[in-house]
């Protein structure tokens, strides 16, 4: 289960490493706040996964699901990795991470 934040980078990246520690038959199921991006949890998933996903709303929140049968769309996948790590900051020299902003 993931828990979506507002930043869609992060999200982003929370959901491919979730997707890459899920094992294959496994089911990965991401929730989030309507205002926090809920309603875009479902395309997240699709995007990832390449697979239809369900998904029901209530109570001003969403959640989406669906099975892993394959290894999803990698290059998608390594993208959201890459673009959620931390990052070195070239004005300043200091690490960041862009899952802080």
């Amino acid at each position: 289960m993931c828990y979506c934040q507002k930043n869609a980078r992060e999200a982003e990246y929370d959901l491919a490493r979730a997707w890459e520690s899920l094992e294959k038959g496994g089911v990965l199921i991401a929730a989030a706040d309507n205002k926090a991006g809920g309603t875009r949890i479902a395309k997240m998933l699709e995007t990832l996964s390449g697979k239809k996903v369900q998904s029901l709303s209530k109570n001003k929140a969403r959640v989406g699901w669906v099975g892993k049968t394959s290894a999803g769309h990698a290059k998608t996948l390594q993208s959201w990795v890459d673009q959620g790590q931390v990052q070195k900051n070239y004005g300043r020299g200091v690490p960041f991470s862009p899952r802080s902003i």
